[in-house]
């Protein structure tokens, strides 16, 4: 995939705001709310030092909800000419129509609003990225370096690109986009005994260093090699930071 392909489907403010205002052309609705949704995602694996899977899917698509005198209705579509989304149009009147009216009444929909200067974005290294070359290349290093001292290693890599936008009958125009990467190894020894894991992922993929990753996974990976069994006690152990960042998650 190179860096055109990676954007196709990732749509720009104005781009969002066009369609948003086509799709609240074709309803009757007293009120109507659309959140377009667009962008990339293209993700590779590689098991036991050999290229495993590779995805990279475009998406593009259409959530519509509308409310007449208190009845609701809403579909999404990823049909976004003009067939198809009159089509999500006219099924969610029709759908709306054979409801109970909501005992909330309305939509309660958002006036027009001002939002703070979006955070940088970094389309250029992250598309960039995306290159099956340039993953393969990261896999290729991953694979050398652990067989360089008698290692398996498999990994993940994954980047996306994405843009949301939100439009309703009131005014309203909300348009957000973003970007990340994120690169992880496992290094493992023959034997089986020991094993190493390394991450790092950021919006800007030029902050990831892909090599310190694989040093780490293979590190870890020799230091926990040929374990030896401890007599029964109270030991300190320092836990890595993702190890805890996983337990803090299951205090919520």
């Amino acid at each position: 995939m190179n860096a055109a392909k990676a954007t196709a489907n990732l749509l720009s403010a104005e781009e969002a705001e066009a369609l948003g205002k086509r799709v609240l052309e074709m309803t009757t609705a007293d009120e109507a709310e659309v959140r377009i949704r667009s962008g990339s995602v293209a993700g590779s694996s590689f098991v036991l030092n050999d290229a495993n899977v590779a995805t990279a899917p475009d998406s593009l698509s259409v959530a519509l909800a509308v409310s007449f005198g208190g009845r609701r209705a809403q579909g999404t579509t990823s049909r976004v000419d003009a067939a198809g989304l009159r089509a999500l149009a006219s099924e969610l009147e029709e759908m709306a129509g054979a409801h109970r009216p909501s005992s909330g009444g309305g939509m309660h929909l958002r006036e027009p609003q001002t939002y703070p200067d979006p955070p940088k974005l970094f389309y250029d290294a992250v598309a960039a990225a995306t290159a099956q070359e340039h993953r393969a290349s990261l896999f290729r290093s991953a694979a050398e370096a652990s067989e360089a001292v008698g290692f398996f290693a498999s990994g993940d890599v994954r980047f996306e690109l994405a843009a949301q936008a939100l439009m309703n009958t009131k005014g309203l125009f909300a348009y957000s986009s973003n970007t990340y990467g994120e690169f992880s190894v496992t290094v493992r020894s023959k034997n089986g005994t020991g094993s190493g894991w390394g991450w790092n992922g950021a919006e800007d993929w030029g902050r990831v260093d892909p090599e310190a990753v694989i040093a780490r996974a293979i590190d870890l990976a020799q230091r926990s090699e040929r374990p030896v069994a401890v007599e029964p006690g109270r030991y300190t152990v320092i836990l890595e930071p993702t190890a805890v960042a996983n337990l803090v998650q299951t205090l919520g």
